[in-house]
């Protein structure tokens, strides 16, 4: 059998040394290889996680930058409600005095005309008694003139007591209005001779408000004073919750006149951002 050849194998030991470093670097070679393929889909991963990576960054920018002028926009729509509710401030504090003052003039022709009227009268009182001869016929004669005769009295105490059954608060009249009409029949009839109580009278004015007034009228008469209080006292009462009631219509106007301007800035500002987006 020839020198360097494997009885068992039948091949020379060589060939089998070959082939086993042969077969050693194949594999080395297919572990390069998948090395190779590993690392290259690594290095493709990194590069789409980069690209991802800058993406991302982009769209935080963008929110960012939105963000930042949604709160721009936020603290532009506060300064304006701000100066709305100031402006709306301002125009009611003058509507105020322009009111204080219409009613101050109204109040001065008032009292110039009483005065005129006065004066008229007295006019006529001379003239009426000028020709009078002496100091009985005069008054007489202004007896009969205001006060009239008996059938006259008669006559005028009827129509005051049934202005005083039928009287009732008038629609959008205030309680001062109220207060004058009432006084004013109440005077004649005490004048004509008519006595009233102050239960009578505080019953009578309680039930000639009208039905918004309802929760009040049931308070006082639960407070069982009727029969104590005056007149000038129940009426001072129904002022004081006329004022609180007036202030909180005030207010209520005022709250939903700041909505609807907030409103309208609100609608304005999203009409503005919808044609910006399509723009």
């Amino acid at each position: 059998m020839p020198e360097g050849t494997d009885r068992k194998e039948g091949m020379p030991f060589y060939l089998g040394a070959f082939l086993a470093v042969a077969l050693e670097w194949c594999a080395q070679a297919r572990n390069a290889v998948l090395q190779t393929q590993t690392l290259q889909a690594l290095e493709t991963r990194v590069t789409a996680l980069e690209e991802e990576k800058k993406t991302l960054e982009c769209q935080n920018k963008a929110y960012q930058s939105t963000l930042k002028q949604a709160q721009e926009a936020k603290e532009k729509a506060e300064k304006q409600l701000a100066e709305a509710m100031g402006f709306q401030a301002d125009f009611y504090t003058q509507e105020v005095a322009l009111q204080v003052q219409l009613t101050g003039l109204q109040d001065l022709v008032k009292a110039d005309a009483e005065v005129q009227k006065d004066l008229k009268d007295r006019c006529y009182e001379f003239f009426r008694i000028s020709q009078c001869s002496s100091a009985k016929e005069m008054w007489d004669t202004l007896e009969v003139t205001h006060e009239g005769t008996n059938d006259v009295k008669r006559a005028r105490k009827h129509t005051r007591i049934q202005e005083y059954e039928m009287f009732r608060m008038r629609k959008g009249e205030s309680i001062a209005e109220v207060q004058k009409r009432f006084t004013h029949i109440i005077n004649h009839l005490m004048s004509l001779g008519k006595t009233f109580d102050k239960e009578e009278l505080n019953i009578k004015i309680l039930k000639c408000l009208d039905i918004s007034w309802q929760p009040k009228v049931t308070t006082i008469f639960e407070s069982k004073d009727l029969a104590s209080l005056t007149m000038a006292s129940l009426f001072g009462k129904l002022r004081e919750h006329e004022l609180e009631m007036n202030k909180l219509n005030v207010q209520e106007s005022e709250d939903k006149h700041v909505r609807s301007i907030a409103l309208k800035d609100a609608k304005h500002k999203s009409k503005q951002d919808s044609s910006d987006e399509s723009e």
